[in-house]
């Protein structure tokens, strides 16, 4: 299963669902909503289609969750439900027998701190005022 995000109608999914389909998603939901909400019903579907032995599978991260926090619960509830969880720009596959290796571990702690730091980047690149404290973008 894919999930496709968008913040602004003027924003189009067609890059993530080429990539989605690429990645053999039998089923994408795609939806318009800023990552700041927490009610996206189009998540909350995709998460409620699902059952264990399922994979959601997302372009990147920041597509999924806002934060590190909201990124580490989602992909927890995942796993509780026997779901995995791969994220095609960030290489991170929670179905692979790889998932556990020392060298996996480096590369999803490398992958969550850039996901993690963006904002910061998107600062350090545009100036001031382009990202506020709470880490959303102006």
């Amino acid at each position: 299963m894919g999930y496709a995000r968008v913040s602004t109608r003027d924003q189009t999914v067609a890059l993530q669902l080429d990539a989605l389909n690429a990645a053999d998603c039998v089923r994408a939901f795609e939806e318009t909503a800023s990552g700041a909400q927490r009610d996206r019903p189009q998540l909350a579907a995709a998460l409620d289609y699902m059952r264990a032995g399922d994979t959601l599978v997302v372009w990147k991260l920041d597509r999924l969750a806002r934060s590190t926090k909201q990124l580490i619960e989602t992909v927890e509830d995942l796993a509780r439900r026997g779901i995995g969880f791969r994220c095609l720009t960030q290489d991170i596959d929670t179905t692979t027998a790889g998932w556990c290796s020392p060298s996996s571990r480096r590369s999803r702690s490398s992958s969550v701190r850039s996901f993690r730091n963006a904002p910061a980047r998107v600062w350090m690149r545009h100036g001031p005022g382009t990202v506020a404290p709470d880490g959303r973008l102006h």
